[in-house]
């Protein structure tokens, strides 16, 4: 009995049919797919399978950091699959981001059976434990037996898993598949039909579901009311930005203290859900005067710290206790101070909190030096003629059509971003892999956030360095695969709008931004012409002024329509 129409054709068709089938009612609805020989069982497995989008990336480092991004959009569990050998070694850095991010990948490596390796075998490498600690959780497969003992074996493996991706801190995992010959759906002879055919399967995966989530649980500390305390809203990875934002401003609400929020954070682009907000402290620190007058008596850090050196600087000076509140189990304190884990979801921490009550005199103080320093601050950008990197940054924050997705490169662009992205309620979504802060990867994350988004493009903002431009998937049209071809058929390609804004920083600008204080960044080559083609050409007896066309540049930034950096690159950055 086969209803669910598992492919009999062979061992590992068959092996692969029900770890597809597992892996999808564990939840899981992508795989993404680098093809290769000893991988064929499974990509063939996925591209069949009715619920899960197979998407293939020819190369193996632009499809992690792909899979990354879609994992880290959804919050759910993404499929990774390569060939053997050195093949897996290519995901290794974004299984480190999703590690330290705590984003949800399931790595499958597919391998030699045992008899092959060590012995100078083509394409073989020891891919045991081959992510470390950065996995949540290695197993090496059994080589595929049609035996229904070892099918079940399978099935809870694969299902543990995907379990364990989630749960109780979401992160990588890491499968490891070994495969005999034939690796093709070939026949042979109907004993794997007769075999299955005689398997109750919808009682076999009758009652897999996807996991829920575990947490555990600490209890909420009390805080006093009249403490001078100060809320830091860090960088947070979730799947609903909107609730995420309201219980931060639920804790703001009833604790009557200011919210510091990170440019990762969702209360900035949720304003309206968070009251006390403050979004220009990295520049009121940046006086010692102000530092020394808003120094707080507690921190609450909910999450992350924050992306501002200056602001972590701040709360470590202040030799204040900090309370941080976080959902992983792990060591998430750099600053090493006087530090209380505080392990609880974030709605759970907001409904815990005591009733509400009015905002004392320490918010009140912290409202109006940001109100004098937002002001302060976008009124020096205005005015600002150069398309510097700031400028860049705070003109998208003003002119991005509502609920676009932006993904934001490290070093100089995220800093850019928290400096001077402005509160609003347009419900952005913001992206970075600031989980281990690497510069590689941008683009194919970036891809991977904006797959199946149709109308609704992504944006990049920037990226820090040119030669990283690494990432871009195979998008040309689904061909079938020529007799003999092993790769597994494409049924669903890569669908990404992505539009890019770019940006080559001038030398030395993250190593001067964290010398000391901000100063004006100089102008990159080719700036001049970037300033020309951003703006409509001036036609016969048009005697306004350049600056009055200004205005052109800004709405042709935010449609992601002109590029930042030199004289090659000025075209328009459109992945369709």
């Amino acid at each position: 009995m086969n209803p669910l129409s598992l492919d009999l054709r062979n061992v590992n068709s068959l092996w692969g049919g029900v770890l597809a089938e597992t892996l999808a009612r564990s939840g899981v609805r992508a795989a993404v797919v680098s093809p290769g020989s000893r991988s064929t069982p499974l990509a063939f497995a996925f591209a069949r399978h009715p619920g899960i989008e197979a998407i293939p990336v020819l190369d193996e480092r632009s499809a992690a950091f792909f899979a990354l991004g879609l994992a880290r959009r959804d919050l759910r569990p993404v499929v990774l699959l390569c060939t053997s050998g050195t093949a897996g070694a290519n995901y290794f850095p974004a299984v480190i981001e999703a590690h330290e991010a705590g984003v949800p990948l399931i790595v499958i490596t597919a391998d030699r059976p045992p008899e092959m390796r060590a012995c100078a075998s083509g394409q073989t490498i020891d891919q045991h434990r081959l992510y470390g600690d950065y996995v949540r959780l290695y197993h090496e497969l059994a080589v595929p037996e049609a035996n229904l003992a070892l099918l079940r074996y399978l099935r809870q493996t694969v299902a543990h898993a995907a379990e364990r991706s989630l749960a109780p801190f979401a992160g990588p995992v890491h499968l490891n598949a070994p495969f005999r010959d034939p690796l093709v759906p070939s026949g042979d002879g109907g004993s794997t039909e007769a075999f299955g055919s005689a398997v109750d399967w919808e009682g076999f995966f009758g009652h897999l579901a996807p996991p829920r989530p575990v947490a555990a649980v600490s209890q909420i500390p009390l805080f006093p009311h009249s403490a001078r305390g100060v809320i830091v809203a860090g960088p947070a990875v979730t799947a609903d930005p909107l609730a995420h934002a309201a219980a931060v401003g639920e804790v703001a609400r009833r604790l009557g203290w200011p919210v510091l929020a990170d440019g990762l954070s969702p209360a900035r682009n949720h304003a309206a859900s968070v009251p006390h907000l403050v979004t220009r402290y990295d520049a009121i620190l940046r006086s010692p005067a102000a530092a020394e007058s808003l120094r707080p008596e507690i921190v609450l850090c909910l999450g992350e710290w924050p992306t501002s050196k200056v602001l972590r600087g701040w709360v470590e000076a202040s030799g204040a206790p900090v309370f941080l509140v976080t959902e992983r189990p792990d060591n998430r304190d750099a600053l090493h101070g006087a530090t209380r884990r505080v392990v609880v979801p974030l709605q759970a921490f907001a409904e815990g909190m005591p009733t509400a009550v009015e905002p004392g005199g320490y918010e009140r103080l912290w409202a109006g030096r940001e109100a004098g320093a937002r002001a302060a601050l976008d009124a020096r950008i205005a005015a600002e003629g150069a398309l510097i990197e700031p400028k860049a940054a705070w003109i998208m924050g003003h002119h991005l059509p509502a609920r676009t997705h932006v993904s934001v490169a490290n070093s100089m662009p995220v800093r850019d971003m928290e400096f001077v992205w402005p509160a609003n309620d347009r419900g952005y979504r913001v992206f970075c892999n600031r989980g281990a802060n690497g510069i590689d990867g941008t683009l194919s994350t970036a891809l991977g956030v904006a797959h199946g988004r149709p109308g609704a493009p992504a944006r990049l903002e920037r990226v820090p360095h040119g030669p990283e431009v690494q990432g871009k998937p195979d998008h040309r049209p689904h061909q079938q695969p020529r007799r003999g071809d092993l790769r597994a058929p494409s049924r669903r390609p890569v669908r990404a709008g992505l539009r890019g804004v770019f940006r080559d920083p001038p030398a030395g600008g993250l190593r001067g931004a964290l010398r000391g204080p901000r100063r004006r960044a100089r102008p990159c080559r080719g700036l001049a012409a970037l300033r020309e083609a951003g703006r409509k050409p001036a036609r016969p007896g048009d005697t306004r002024p350049r600056d009055s066309r200004r205005p052109q540049e800004g709405r042709r930034l935010a449609q992601g329509r002109v590029c930042l950096g030199g004289p090659a690159r000025l075209i328009p950055k459109t992945f369709p």
